[in-house]
This record gives C-alpha cells, sequence and structure tokens, in this order.
C-alpha cells in the first residue's frame, strides 16, 4: 500500500510542477486587446486605439497597433465598473465600438477582431493661382505637383479661365506643388506650395508675379 501513495505523490508532484511551468498572465489593470484588419484581410499597423468612457468621455487607455495589427492597451484601474467606448482611426478612416463593460480589475479582453477599410485612392487638391499684389486670378499658368519625398512628377495641368487647376494625386502622402514650375510662360514668375499632405481634399492658394516691362 505504500508504494500506492509513494507513486500517488509523485504523480502529484510532477502534476503541480508542469502547471506551475504553464505561462500564465497577470495584470493589475483591465486590458484591451486586439487586432486591425483592412478591407482585404491584412494586417494594418499604425492604427490609434483610443479606449474612453462612454457617459463622460474620460480617456482610460490608448495605443497603436504594430506590425501585424496587433494592439494591447492597459486602463486605468478607475475604467473597473464602467463601460467604455473604443475608437480605431487611421488618418481619415475610423470605426468605433460602443459599450463594453470592464468588469474587474484584472480582466483582459477577448481578442478583438476590427476591419476597417483604409483608403488608397485618390484626394482632389483644388489650386488656385493669384496675381501678386494685384490679387487676380491667373489663367493658363501650368500647375504641377511633386512627391516630396521621391521627388517624382505626379500629375499636370493648367489653370482654366478662373485661374483654377485640379490636381488627383495619391492619398496620404506629402507633395510640393508648383505654379509655372519649368518656365512654361516667361511672362510670369512662379510660385509654390510645399508640404502639402494628401490625407483629405485639400485647397491650396499659390501667387505668381507677372514680369513687368
Amino acid at each position: 500500500m505504500k508504494w500506492r501513495f509513494l507513486v500517488a505523490g509523485v504523480l502529484c508532484f510532477v502534476a503541480c510542477a508542469v502547471i506551475s511551468a504553464l505561462p500564465t498572465t497577470h495584470t493589475t489593470t483591465p486590458v484591451i486587446q486586439g487586432y486591425v484588419f483592412n478591407q482585404n484581410c491584412q494586417p494594418v499597423s499604425g492604427v490609434y486605439v483610443k479606449v474612453t468612457d462612454s457617459w463622460t468621455g474620460e480617456i482610460y487607455g490608448k495605443g497603436m497597433s504594430d506590425a501585424n495589427g496587433y494592439y494591447y492597451i492597459p486602463l486605468k484601474e478607475c475604467a473597473v465598473g464602467r463601460k467604455v467606448d473604443i475608437t480605431w482611426r487611421k488618418e481619415d478612416c475610423s470605426r468605433q465600438e460602443f459599450g463594453l463593460l470592464i468588469p474587474k480589475k484584472d480582466y483582459i479582453s477577448r481578442t478583438l477582431y476590427t476591419y476597417m477599410t483604409v483608403e488608397t485612392g485618390e484626394k482632389v487638391v483644388t489650386v488656385f493661382v493669384y496675381d501678386y499684389p494685384s490679387g487676380q486670378r491667373v489663367s493658363n499658368v501650368t500647375v504641377s505637383a511633386e512627391d516630396a519625398r521621391t521627388l517624382i512628377w505626379l500629375a499636370k495641368t493648367v489653370t482654366n479661365e478662373e485661374g483654377v487647376a485640379i490636381l488627383r494625386l495619391p492619398a496620404n502622402i506629402t507633395v510640393n506643388i508648383y505654379a509655372n514650375a519649368n518656365n512654361e510662360r516667361n511672362d510670369i514668375l512662379g510660385g509654390q506650395e510645399l508640404g502639402v499632405d494628401t490625407h483629405a481634399n485639400r485647397t491650396v492658394t499659390i501667387y505668381v508675379e507677372r514680369v513687368r516691362r
């Protein structure tokens, strides 16, 4: 009989050792975690995630998704017992979920899966070209846009009779926009607007000066 108790004791020791060796997750504050994917089911990095009180709007936690689209956001302890709203945002695109209850201090949310349509299309930049110092609009002026990082020309057009030019440019980049960049007209001095972000449709004003002879 003694050997049976001995074997049982050994098995109990081994089982306890295995259990104690398993990884455990401990947290002293609530945690919201999850993944963000785009419309093509690819992970989206750099998504700003914010957790706020559903009633007061107080921010309980915030963070960013990593290269795998994953985020892990510890919350303030005062979030316990409160309902929270979660906002995912990247540039002009966002998603929001409302009313998640934070039930206890050591709460870790189930993995949340969020899908966002990340806009990768074009943006419209409307360019108004004015004469300096008269303030009159100037027609038939070449307007060009270059990628500010690569210096590659992206678009080119001319102002209409009202001195307006419309450029369609890739979204979410920075561009430099020039009027008469290559001296297409020798009767005016060119102008420019630098560092224009195409995160949204934009309106740009450029002044040129007529050559006084």
